[in-house]
């Protein structure tokens, strides 16, 4: 593989950031969701790709995050960043949200359960252990209790994400640690550094392979339908 110049992420699955690496430089530029709903998105890479200083015409490498997340958070980064790898021609790299959280932990942790906060008292929930100098997805995300995802983590594993701060007096009873704000949202500076990595390794996803990972149908489509039926 080639090195490349500029590699951009985008990370909306929560609390939404930009971010652009080049020349060893990489910048995050973090933004509420209402600055992604009116398209704060754009300007926000174009200031990261500033802090490196490089230009969007420049960028050979995308990074998004695919989720779990807010149902119009997803939807809105990820079309972002299909549209800049297809007008670009450039390569892009799909990887869920929860690895990034997961990889911001502490060097010292070697199981990491991921809680992303999905509303009605329950979270998007993985479980992550250290192998070597990162760390591999052993329960890809799924939509569980706080108690289903203590069950899952099982004692003494630190807890990351905005769900386990919002649900943190339950885990804490179930015997996990619950990481503070720093680890509250998923960084697109770490994503970037994950998708990069992954690029190197086995290269690009095929641009229609990049799908939100949503695991729950958006409100307004349950209000409407009523509750999926279970299996």
């Amino acid at each position: 593989m080639t090195e490349h110049r500029v590699a951009v992420a985008i990370e909306t699955s929560g609390g939404p950031s930009a971010a652009a690496a080049a020349a060893g430089r990489i910048a995050e530029v973090p933004l509420d969701s209402a600055a992604v709903h009116g398209r704060g998105l754009l300007p926000a890479l174009r200031e990261c790709l500033g802090r490196v200083g490089a230009s969007p015409g420049a960028i050979d490498l995308v990074v998004v995050g695919t989720g779990p997340g807010s149902y119009t958070g997803l939807r809105v980064g990820i079309a972002a960043a299909k549209t800049i790898a297809y007008a670009l021609r450039c390569p892009i790299v799909a990887l869920p949200s929860a690895d990034a959280l997961a990889a911001g932990a502490p060097s010292g942790e070697s199981r990491v359960a991921v809680a992303i906060d999905a509303k009605r008292g329950e979270v998007f929930a993985s479980l992550h252990e250290r192998v070597g100098d990162q760390f591999d997805c052993t329960a890809p995300p799924r939509l569980l209790s706080p108690d289903g995802l203590a069950r899952l983590a099982g004692s003494g594993a630190l807890a990351v994400g905005g769900g386990a701060i919002l649900h943190a007096r339950a885990l804490r009873e179930a015997g996990l640690r619950v990481a503070g704000e720093e680890l509250a949202r998923a960084r697109a500076d770490v994503l970037l550094g994950l998708g990069m990595r992954l690029f190197s390794s086995r290269g690009g996803d095929p641009l229609p392979s990049v799908q939100p990972l949503y695991l729950r149908r958006p409100a307004a489509v349950e209000k409407r339908e009523g509750p999926a039926a279970g299996p």
